[in-house]
C-alpha cells in the first residue's frame, strides 16, 4: 500500500509540474502580448501557444519518435548480430551505440526504398509502426535507463556547477534550432536534396543541386524527417550535438574522472561555433558525432582486443565515411592506428588504469 501511495503521489507531482509549466507558457504568452501591445486576450495567448506547439514543439516530437525508432532498431542489431558476448560498461554507452547504429541503418533503409521509387509517408509510418511495435520493449528499456539516470548521485560543489551550467545551456537553446534553417549549405545542397527526394518519391541525382554526388547519410535523415514534418528546422543537427557532447562526457570520464568529463562536455558545447552549427542543417555535428564514436570504439577495442569490438569500430568507422568525404581520412587513421596496436602489447600500468576505472 505504502509503494502504491508512493507511486500516486509521484505521479501527482508530475502533473503539477506539466501543469505549473503550462501555466507558466500561458503567463509568458500574455506578457508577450502586452510588450507588443496586442490585445491582452485569451484568443492571443491561444494563437502563440499554438504557433509554440506547431513551429517548436512539434519538430522535437519528429525528432525525438526518429530517434527511438533508432533506438529500438540499433539496439536489436546490437543484441541480435554485433554484440553477442561484448559488456559496455554502461547503460548510457550501450544507448549511444545504439541510437547511432540505428540511425544509420534507418538511413541506409530510406536509401534503399528511395531508390525503389517509395519515399512515401504510407510506407515509412507503416515501418515506424511496425518497429515500436514489435520493440516497444525496447522502448520501456530506453525510457527506464533515463528514468534510473536521475536517481540521486553524490555530486560535490564543481559538478554540481558544470550540470548547472549544462542544464541551463540546454535549457535556454534547445527551442533555437527549430527557427527556420539558414546557411548556404543548407540552403543549397543539405534541405534541398530532400524535398526533390520527397517530390519524386525517389532518390535520383538532381545535377542543380550542390554537392548532390556527395555522401547521403545526412541526407536521408533529413528525408525521413522531412517526410512527416516539412519544415523540420534543425532540431536532428542539434540533438547529434547534445550526443557529441555526451561521447565527450563518456570519454573524459573513462579515461580520468567525472570532473574532467563534465568540464570537457561544458567546454565543447560553450564553444561558438559548436553551437552555431547547430542552429542550421550543416553536416560538420552529423559527422563530429560519428567520429568521436570511431575513436571511442578504438579505444574499447585497444582495451578488450576482441573481434567484436573492431567489428563495431568497422560499422561506426563506415558511418562516419556516409557522412562525409572527411570521415574517411579519420577511418584511415584509425585503421593504421589499429595495425599498429596489434603489434603492441597493452603495457601493465594501461591495464591497471583500465581496471581501476572498471571498479570506480
Amino acid at each position: 500500500m505504502k509503494v502504491f501511495m508512493d507511486i500516486v503521489s509521484e505521479r501527482r507531482r508530475e502533473l503539477l509540474i506539466l501543469w505549473s509549466v503550462f501555466a507558466l507558457l500561458v503567463f509568458s504568452q500574455y506578457i508577450f502580448s502586452y510588450r507588443h501591445d496586442d490585445p491582452y486576450s485569451f484568443a492571443t495567448a491561444w494563437t502563440y501557444i499554438t504557433g509554440f506547439i506547431r513551429y517548436m514543439i512539434a519538430p522535437w516530437l519528429v525528432t525525438i519518435l526518429l530517434i527511438v525508432s533508432a533506438y529500438v532498431v540499433g539496439r536489436v542489431a546490437l543484441l541480435r548480430f554485433l554484440t553477442r558476448g561484448i559488456r559496455f560498461r554502461t547503460q548510457l554507452e550501450e544507448s549511444i551505440y545504439s541510437i547511432s547504429i540505428g540511425l544509420g541503418l534507418l538511413a541506409i533503409l530510406t536509401f534503399v526504398l528511395g531508390l525503389a521509387h517509395l519515399l512515401y509517408p504510407f510506407v515509412f509510418g507503416l515501418i515506424g509502426l511496425v518497429i515500436l511495435t514489435a520493440g516497444f520493449r525496447h522502448v520501456v528499456h530506453l525510457f527506464e535507463t533515463i528514468r534510473r539516470s536521475f536517481r540521486p548521485l553524490e555530486w560535490d560543489l564543481l559538478e554540481t556547477t558544470l550540470l548547472f551550467i549544462l542544464g541551463a545551456f540546454v535549457l535556454s537553446t534547445i527551442f533555437r534550432p527549430n527557427n527556420p534553417s539558414i546557411g548556404w549549405d543548407a540552403m543549397n545542397s543539405h534541405l534541398v536534396a530532400p524535398k526533390y527526394y520527397l517530390r519524386e518519391h525517389a532518390v535520383t541525382f538532381f545535377n542543380w543541386i550542390k554537392f548532390n554526388s556527395f555522401p547521403q547519410l545526412q541526407e536521408m535523415l533529413l528525408t525521413l524527417e522531412m517526410m512527416f514534418f516539412r519544415d523540420p528546422g534543425s532540431s536532428l543537427i542539434y540533438s547529434f550535438m547534445l550526443g557529441s557532447a555526451t561521447l565527450t562526457y563518456m570519454l573524459g570520464t573513462r579515461y580520468f574522472n567525472r570532473k574532467t568529463g563534465l568540464a570537457a562536455a561544458v567546454i565543447f558545447l560553450l564553444i561558438p561555433e559548436v553551437f552555431r552549427d547547430s542552429q542550421a542543417a550543416y553536416v560538420e555535428h552529423v559527422l563530429i558525432f560519428y567520429s568521436l564514436l570511431t575513436v571511442h570504439a578504438f579505444l574499447r577495442w585497444y582495451e578488450m582486443r576482441t573481434v567484436r569490438w573492431l567489428v563495431m569500430l568497422g560499422v561506426v568507422a563506415g558511418l562516419s565515411c556516409g557522412v562525409k568525404y572527411l570521415g574517411a581520412t579519420i577511418t584511415l587513421i584509425v585503421l593504421a592506428l589499429v595495425v599498429i596496436a596489434h603489434f603492441i602489447p597493452i603495457p601493465q600500468w594501461e591495464t591497471d588504469l583500465i581496471k581501476e576505472n572498471d571498479v570506480s
